[in-house]
């Protein structure tokens, strides 16, 4: 996923957080649920980027698996910041 390459260490942490969002695995057909995955991949890189807390490689990855469950991953990377906030699941009322 993407054109940079990731070292070892770097491809662990985002197998790492991979998994920690596995738990969603069950649902990966349903379309609203892929955004939920997504956007909860979203708000945990919204916190790593104002920490520093991931290498940019492991950062990049994260945002093209992101970018695939919204659908944004054919979206030219310019409008990609834009879009990502509007992928976020409905909100359904009860």
């Amino acid at each position: 996923m993407g054109s940079q390459k990731l070292t070892l260490e770097e491809r662990l942490q985002v197998l790492e957080i991979l998994m920690e969002e596995s738990i969603w695995g069950p649902y990966l057909d349903q379309p609203e649920q892929r955004k939920a995955i997504a956007s909860a991949l979203y708000t945990r890189l919204e916190v790593v980027k104002r920490h520093q807390v991931y290498p940019p490689g492991v950062v990049s990855a994260l945002y093209a698996h992101a970018d695939a469950l919204s659908e944004l991953d054919n979206t030219p990377d310019a409008l990609k910041p834009m879009l990502r906030p509007l992928a976020r699941p409905s909100e359904r009322s009860n």
